[in-house]
């Protein structure tokens, strides 16, 4: 049995029970230098492994499997580690992993991190652009430093890429007695540290207090969160939701559940300040107006205690949704109130791309608009141009379908409901629709100008 047993950061205080005995016990003992020494292995056991890790992998491959041996791994086998080589050239069945305590939870402890702990990525003998994605996220992180791309060169990345107002820490030789914390910002780090803190080791770096909250001022988020599927939720939107104070969730009132709340809380976890509120339904403009009015002067009385409040909707807010009714509201009742548009994808994009149909190509015109009344003004609108969608079907359908058979455009429309959703169905040839179907949440895709 060959065990892969993480050291710790290296010193033998952190070595666990199990992992020791399991050393104290092998008939071999492969490891650096450093780790064969710290842990006094005899000399008739011990295997340097320094500049022979091309041949480790055989070596330990032919090892009679009646041998016990051991292989010192610094920190945890699990993380960024030797294990890995190993893993992928010896059968499975021959290994154990013994864990031991990494020098990531080291520094976590050191600068009393909590939950939700940074992530972790490696510039170890890697490209350091590899902080691109997690960057972009705005997500703190954990970084794995080698002697190229040191802390210094990760502080300058990170400056280079506009983040140089992150938080930034470098811990050195954790663990032991000559171990060394440096804490600041990546602009700062930038400008040079210590050598003590140049070689292998670990940085952790992190957004800060984001600028709606330093500057004291109030600030409402327009985000769109998609047609449904979580995963078409922007980077952006969910770096904002993720930071916001409290986020306005709208919901009518003749549904049991708040479907933008659902897509909410997929992409970014149940443990969000969440307030829904109960949208109009009345059909009446000055009804509407007057309950957009209420919810504006309640969130109005929110923002006067939060400084960053997200409106989140399905789809994208600048197309039909009810964000520019109650924006228009609150800026009423708030009107030096910064705001920003997270624009979001549509369900006309999405079904354009479930269905396969191009809403647009060369110099064609498109118009998007509610179901209209009559066939006038489906002919009207065909005549100029030659792609329509139309949203807000509704109890529409018996209607279009008796239109589009008689215009013999049944082949040329596209029936798309609940994209992204549960029970999305999507129908390319309008005369498999029934007419009795069920509207909503649903759009017609009419190519007139041209064959599918």
């Amino acid at each position: 049995m060959i065990s892969i047993v993480g050291m710790g950061p290296g010193s033998a205080e952190y070595l666990t029970p199990q992992a020791r005995n399991i050393i104290e016990s092998a008939a071999l003992v492969y490891g650096y230098p450093k780790h064969l020494q710290e842990l006094q292995v005899p000399e008739e056991k011990a295997r340097n492994i320094s500049g022979a890790l091309d041949s480790l992998v055989s070596e330990l491959d032919a090892l009679d499997p009646s041998v016990e041996a051991a292989l010192l791994v610094s920190g945890d086998p699990s993380v960024f580690s030797l294990s890995r080589r190993v893993l992928g050239g010896i059968d499975p069945e021959r290994i154990r992993i013994i864990p031991g305590l990494g020098s990531y939870q080291i520094l976590c402890s050191r600068l009393q991190l909590q939950t939700p702990l940074p992530e972790r990525v490696s510039v170890h003998g890697r490209d350091i652009r590899n902080l691109d994605p997690l960057l972009l996220k705005g997500r703190a992180m954990m970084i794995y430093t080698d002697s190229r791309s040191n802390p210094l060169e990760v502080a300058r990345f990170l400056k280079e890429r506009g983040k140089g107002e992150w938080s930034f820490s470098v811990g050195a030789r954790l663990g032991t007695d000559e171990e060394e914390i440096w804490s600041g910002t990546a602009a700062k780090a930038a400008e040079g540290l210590p050598d003590s803190l140049m070689d292998l080791n670990l940085c952790f770096a992190a957004p800060p207090v984001l600028s709606a909250a330093r500057s004291g001022k109030a600030k409402i988020y327009g985000i769109g969160l998609g047609p449904g599927d979580p995963e078409l939720l922007t980077l952006k939107a969910l770096r904002i939701i993720e930071s916001s104070d409290l986020i306005l969730c709208p919901r009518a009132r003749i549904k049991s559940d708040s479907l933008a709340r659902s897509i909410l809380e997929q992409a970014a976890g149940c443990d969000l300040p969440v307030l829904e509120i109960e949208y109009p339904m009345a059909p009446g403009k000055e009804a509407h107006g007057s309950r957009w009015k209420e919810i504006a002067v309640q969130t109005a009385e929110h923002l006067n205690k939060k400084k960053r409040v997200s409106f989140v909707t399905l789809g994208d807010p600048g197309i039909y949704s009810s964000f520019s009714y109650f924006l228009e509201a609150l800026l009423e009742e708030l009107p030096s109130l910064e705001w920003e548009i997270v624009p979001g994808v549509s369900s006309i994009q999405l079904a354009a791309s479930r269905s396969g149909i191009p809403l647009v190509s060369g110099r064609e015109s498109c118009v998007i608009l509610p179901a209209p009344e009559t066939a006038e003004e489906l002919d009207s609108l065909l005549e100029a141009h030659p792609s329509l969608v139309l949203m807000k079907v509704y109890k529409k359908i018996a209607f279009l379908r008796d239109y589009l058979e008689s215009r013999k455009l049944l082949e040329r429309a596209c029936f798309v409901k609940r994209a992204g959703l549960e029970g999305e169905s999507v129908i390319t040839d309008f005369s498999m629709v029934e007419p009795g179907e069920e509207g909503n949440l649903s759009i017609v895709i009419i190519k007139a100008g041209t064959k599918k």
